[in-house]
């Protein structure tokens, strides 16, 4: 009697709300957008039956729906809690009637085929195992960034005992760090060796801010000049031939299963050099301390310089603030000094749960980003 199929299909978390990098997958990396690259990894995989977007009912992800309706690829819409990441997988994978399900990061344009094939063969050839894991050389585990290959019957069990926001806001830190093991003790890991160029390098391949997005069209155009094929192996040996390169992102912060998300919206209303300042406090807010931020102005043209730059700008004033404050909960105002300052101040306290902060036009930005943090953390 034939075995039965084992159906495997990727699943991939994707929401285009990001306070650190905004649309993030929606950016272009060469030729391709970060999210169209995600899918062209798991396409070249041999071993999927299907690849899934998983996304949330808010209204800024509609534009998903146009990109994986020309990809070819299947769109899951969660209507439960926007944040609750394990809720959202599990029902996919259930709506998706996958057997074998890979977590594959939407951020990372360098995702492995071959090691995906590979883990998601160990499954089917072991059918007494729940998981694949990394083996590690000699305490290092390889570069793959978002790679989670294991049972659906696993993700199921982790959406029944994550029972914290914690939890559920996260890529199943229940089971991956065995948060209680009395209820997982009998899940069976396995181990996969992956290729040891894999292992011979330790960097962010993931794009979460703007200098992450420059360092992998840095590489990305680094290949293209050289004739070679943007992919993982090729990015490696890149890296090692211009090691300089992993100075544009290598100061990025990275946020753990701890960090509570904080939120900072800009204020400024002062000419070119106050809003120059602005971009370069906000870029080391977002890049060196993980901090989400936005930026309010009351011009068009501040708007445009603000956005290439990276970051998410709006035009406004400050007595749309309490409707602002909904959209985006920032935990400070940060105002340039050109401002009206006291009648800002003023307006912010009256309107919004909020510290209010002056920017400094002393000491730069990296002082200036220091100091803020530390407001913050007060």
């Amino acid at each position: 009697m034939a075995a039965t199929k084992q159906r495997a299909a990727a699943f991939v978390p994707v929401r285009l709300s990001s306070s650190r990098l905004p649309e993030k997958h929606l950016k272009l990396i060469g030729t391709r957008l970060l999210i169209s690259w995600v899918i062209h990894r798991l396409k070249a995989a041999h071993e999927l039956d299907e690849i899934v977007i998983c996304t949330t009912s808010e209204k800024q992800n509609e534009k998903l729906k146009e990109i994986t309706d020309l990809e070819h690829v299947s769109l899951f819409v969660y209507d439960g809690n926007p944040d609750d990441v394990v809720g959202r997988l599990t029902a996919a994978s259930v709506k998706h009637n996958a057997d074998i399900c890979v977590l594959a990061s939407g951020d990372c344009p360098l995702l492995s085929s071959e090691t995906i094939d590979l883990m998601v063969r160990m499954l089917k050839e072991n059918p007494e195992a729940d998981n694949v894991l990394f083996s590690d050389i000699d305490g290092r585990l390889p570069i793959h960034e978002g790679i989670i290959v294991s049972r659906r019957t696993l993700w199921e069990l982790a959406d029944k005992f994550s029972d914290t926001p914690a939890l559920r806001e996260h890529q199943f830190p229940v089971f991956l760090r065995n948060v209680y093991p009395d209820k997982f003790s009998h899940i069976k890991n396995i181990y996969v060796r992956d290729d040891d160029i894999f292992y011979s390098i330790s960097h962010r391949i993931s794009i979460d801010t703007p200098d992450d997005l420059k360092f992998i069209n840095r590489l990305y155009t680094m290949l293209q000049t050289a004739g070679e094929e943007f992919n993982l192996r090729n990015a490696i040996a890149a890296i090692f031939k211009n090691p300089d390169i992993v100075n544009i992102n290598k100061h990025v912060y990275r946020k753990t299963l701890e960090d509570v998300t904080v939120r900072v919206v800009f204020f400024v209303a002062g000419d070119n050099n106050h809003l120059q300042l602005s971009i370069e406090v906000a870029d080391v807010l977002v890049n060196r301390y993980g901090i989400g931020v936005r930026v309010l102005t009351f011009d068009e043209s501040s708007k445009k310089i603000i956005e290439e730059s990276g970051l998410r700008a709006d035009v406004s004033a400050a007595d749309r603030l309490v409707d602002f404050h909904k959209e985006f909960p920032f935990n400070a105002v940060v105002i340039d000094t050109d401002s009206n300052t006291h009648k800002l101040i003023d307006s912010i306290k009256k309107s919004v749960n909020a510290k209010v902060i002056i920017l400094s036009e002393h000491g730069g930005a990296e002082n200036s980003a220091k100091e803020i943090f530390q407001v913050l953390g007060n």
